[in-house]
């Protein structure tokens, strides 16, 4: 059983109990491995609903990449955290307006692209952690809006500081180089891989086969578990990997600190399951002679 909070006060007791939990980060500190499904073309929150039922511990939006706006985000935020589900964002940047909004919205985790340098990340964690770790504004953040306790303000920070997850995105040589002093800033829960967009920024692009790739999987895990010390716990999540599930089976049995993964996406579920349904009564039609 995951312990709820490494606070031991009554009141961080208590601030956890009505604080909303983060079953992503749940699954990775009990060691399994946590999944989370793309939602970028059937905004609706009822797809969150449906991710649970599957079994998916929790959903992401990409708003770097895809044309989800901020209340289509909030819609599915507020629908993965009422089916106990994890929601969690990419942002275009590392900004506030990004980083904090997001937060607020309802998301319990932000990866952030093309995070290279100290400076950089400790930016994100500054607007992705309340005080003492960075200086997120304040405002009634959606895991304890239903359940505030203004005397416990504090402590709410507190909690939530841990549960959400801050995760600078490794998709660049710069990124790669520097990736141990980044894994060593406090606040930072998760190094984010983009395995695509690394691939291409070495000069390989598609290339998953080139050694290169799993050598740059080596030197990041080396840097998450060089910085779990002391209690915390520093882990590493894979994106692009869905196709080679052959890499995954390498990465997560070598390394217990790689348990999060991008793990397909609406747009692709549904054109697959467009398919088969047309290639059965296809198949059909070929017995019936019509």
């Amino acid at each position: 059983m995951v312990a709820t909070t490494s606070y031991t006060s009554e009141g961080h007791l208590k601030a956890a109990e009505l604080c909303l939990r983060n079953k992503a980060k749940d699954e990775m500190e009990a060691g399994r491995i946590a999944s989370m499904f793309g939602v970028g073309t059937c905004i609706n929150p009822e797809i969150a609903k449906m991710a649970a039922v599957a079994g998916f511990p929790a959903v992401y939006m990409n708003l770097e990449h895809w044309s989800v706006g901020l209340e289509n985000m909030q819609n599915m935020c507020i629908g993965a955290l009422n089916s106990g589900i994890t929601p969690i964002v990419v942002t275009p940047d590392g900004s506030s307006a990004w980083v904090s909004r997001a937060l607020d919205c309802g998301a319990m985790g932000v990866i952030v692209p093309r995070s290279e340098t100290v400076e950089q990340v400790k930016e994100i964690v500054k607007y992705s952690k309340f005080r003492p770790i960075g200086e997120r504004p304040l405002s009634t953040a959606y895991m304890m809006r239903y359940s505030r306790v203004p005397s416990l303000a504090k402590e709410f920070q507190d909690i939530i500081n841990e549960r959400i997850l801050t995760m600078p995105m490794i998709e660049t040589v710069l990124g790669l180089e520097n990736v141990e002093a980044i894994a060593a800033i406090p606040g930072v829960d998760c190094l984010f891989v983009g395995s695509w967009d690394l691939l291409d920024d070495m000069g390989h692009a598609g290339e998953y086969d080139n050694p290169k790739l799993l050598e740059a999987y080596e030197k990041i895990a080396a840097a998450a578990d060089k910085a779990s010390v002391n209690g915390r716990k520093v882990f590493v999540g894979c994106g692009g990997l869905e196709p080679r599930p052959d890499i995954i089976r390498i990465l997560t049995k070598k390394h217990p600190c790689i348990r999060l993964f991008m793990a397909g996406r609406d747009s692709v579920a549904l054109l697959n399951g467009m398919k088969a349904e047309v290639a059965g009564f296809k198949a059909l039609a070929e017995k019936i002679g019509a």
